[in-house]
């Protein structure tokens, strides 16, 4: 994964920016640390200074109206005046911003379509999430900031992990291959919800457990397989906008190691 990628526009006008954040790269800096790396804020502020005054954390989020996690590829709203910020804080509140998802993941999702509905809260004393909710227990077991959280999907192709791959502990293993509409945005909630689900994002460190690291590994994954690929919404002047994003290569040839099965929706 190349780190050193810089975002790509692929909207723009005088109000806001949808960019193509690449993986690897944060959204923003961690307040009170020094940055040493560039992040789509910095980024941001270097190509368009008008956005070094905008956001509810200017000093730290520029321009900032949400978030893709760190090895999340794809499509990002900036915005770069105040006014324009506040609209798509509150069209993100509303749920009235559509974003579609691109999620490789182990297993066979057996049915086409689903939607998932459990909350999801954060672990006392750690930055997992979890939709296994624990409230009045022992502290070290309690879960704080339950929210709701609504994720739907559709099987876009099912794969398998094909009989010429050297490794044969996995030869015949499913995966399928997902795209996802959040319907809230929740921490981390696409890569929680299908972890819930025992269909981890392929090649996640933090939700998909050591063995299946490990052997995202052998099939070529250097990040996990999320990515956003598709927003689309209604501007300030009544425009609708729908911008996309094509799966990158690093994606792209960890598919190219499967044998497709079977595809259900392009």
């Amino acid at each position: 994964m190349d780190t050193k990628q810089h975002p790509v526009v692929l909207y723009k006008n005088q109000d806001f920016l949808v960019v193509e954040k690449p993986a690897g790269m944060l959204m923003h800096g961690i307040r009170g640390k020094e940055a040493i790396e560039e992040t789509v804020a910095s980024w941001l502020v270097e190509h368009y200074s008008q956005a070094k005054i905008v956001g509810d954390d200017k000093e730290n989020r520029p321009g900032i109206v949400h978030r893709l996690d760190k090895d999340t590829s794809g499509v990002v709203v900036v915005a770069l005046n105040q006014d324009t910020f506040i609209f798509f804080k509150k069209l993100f509140q509303a749920h009235e911003v559509k974003k579609e998802y691109r999620a490789l993941v182990w297993g066979r999702v057996k049915e086409d379509r689903g939607v998932i509905t459990l909350p999801i809260g954060l672990h006392n004393g750690s930055t997992k999430r979890t939709t296994h909710i624990r409230l009045g227990g022992p502290s070290d077991r309690q879960t704080r900031m339950v929210k709701e959280a609504i994720t739907e999907y559709r099987v876009a192709a099912r794969f398998v992990v094909p009989d010429t791959n050297p490794n044969e502990h996995f030869r015949g293993e499913s995966l399928t291959l997902l795209s996802v509409f959040p319907k809230t945005g929740r921490t981390h909630q696409i890569r929680v919800h299908f972890a819930s689900l025992n269909h981890p994002v392929l090649h996640d460190p933090l939700y998909g457990g050591k063995k299946r690291f490990e052997e995202s590994k052998k099939l070529g994954s250097v990040r996990q397989f999320l990515h956003a690929r598709a927003i689309e919404f209604v501007s300030q002047n009544g425009e609708r906008i729908r911008v996309e994003s094509p799966l990158p290569s690093d994606l792209e040839e960890v598919l190219a190691q499967l044998k497709r099965e079977q595809v259900v929706h392009p």
